[in-house]
């Protein structure tokens, strides 16, 4: 999204980019100080009114619609989690079904007996978090994912599965959904590579919500992707970036190098490790690097010199 904004931008023709003849606006006129994006829905982003994340262009370029939800005509994209744009219309993917404008799990793929005998067959929600390690099971449980997340500090939802269970079949299933080629899960974002720990058997499975789309409370937004665009939740915002005061900020940790938020790292050669803290040596126009390193002025980092 980031990449593809100025790009998009520098093919869109003069006509595209004109203001009407009666002093309104469409999207992608021009703005700025002067000119403000009058339609509803739209901001304005490297001097062009765009829409708001979840909001779609509509056919003739005149205003900014919702992104089409379960059973709304669409072209590519979905809002509705687990839904995609199958023949021209939000519909459930497979292993889905349609439930009060949601879509739902059919079968749970999981044993969901807990240990103690009780809950059986109950689906109990819950969240991993890679990063830390940690999970919201009972103990003697383990929290099954359902999608994957390029953000590993990003909880991901899933349920809990008994661990010990014995399985009478080495057949692999995703745990919510059905399985695509094994070739789709090189493509991050809309596919993740699921491993049963029961089996020890892996399979790839598809994210509830498809690349560059963040989910939120059962909604998968579509990121605007510019650091300080307009927000109001996280989900809003690109990857590395979260939403503060209404406005799309790097996330900690994060630099915004170009109007991306990139972690810190060397241009070449190996960063200089503090042997204590394990963090990145940091480095100004004060505080020079030791020899044999560099001091990369983006990140204040020192980075080992090509030898």
């Amino acid at each position: 999204m980031m990449v593809f904004l100025p790009v998009f931008l520098s093919i869109l023709s003069v006509a595209d980019l004109a203001e009407a003849s009666n002093g309104t606006f469409s999207v992608y006129s021009w703005c700025g100080d002067d000119y403000k994006c009058n339609l509803t829905n739209t901001t304005c982003e490297l001097g062009v009114c765009i829409c708001i994340p979840n909001f779609i262009v509509n056919d003739n370029g005149t205003a900014c619609i919702p992104a089409p939800k379960l059973g709304e005509p669409c072209k590519a994209l979905c809002a509705t989690y687990n839904s995609f744009c199958i023949e021209e219309t939000c519909k459930c993917m497979a292993g889905f079904k349609e439930s009060d404008g949601e879509c739902v799990q059919e079968n749970y793929k999981c044993n969901t007996q807990w240990p103690d005998g009780e809950g059986d067959n109950e689906v109990t929600p819950c969240e991993v978090n890679f990063a830390e390690g940690k999970h919201t099971c009972q103990e003697g449980l383990y929290c099954q994912y359902m999608e994957m997340k390029e953000d590993l500090n990003q909880p991901v939802k899933g349920i809990c599965c008994n661990s010990t269970a014995k399985e009478a079949s080495n057949t692999v299933y995703c745990p919510a959904g059905d399985f695509v080629e094994m070739e789709l899960c090189t493509s991050h974002g809309s596919y993740y590579y699921y491993f049963d720990e029961i089996r020890q058997l892996g399979i790839c499975c598809a994210n509830s919500c498809s690349k560059e789309r963040r989910e939120n409370n059962g909604t998968c937004y579509f990121p605007v992707g510019v650091v300080g665009s307009a927000c109001t939740i996280d989900a809003q915002c690109e990857i590395n970036q979260v939403c503060k005061q209404n406005r799309c900020t790097c996330d900690v940790g994060f630099f915004e190098i170009g109007e991306q938020c990139l972690l810190p790292d060397c241009f070449f050669g190996e960063p200089l490790v503090d042997m204590t803290t394990g963090e990145n040596v940091q480095c100004s126009q004060n505080h020079a690097c030791s020899d044999g390193y560099y001091c990369v002025r983006e990140y204040n980092i020192c980075c080992k010199n090509i030898e």
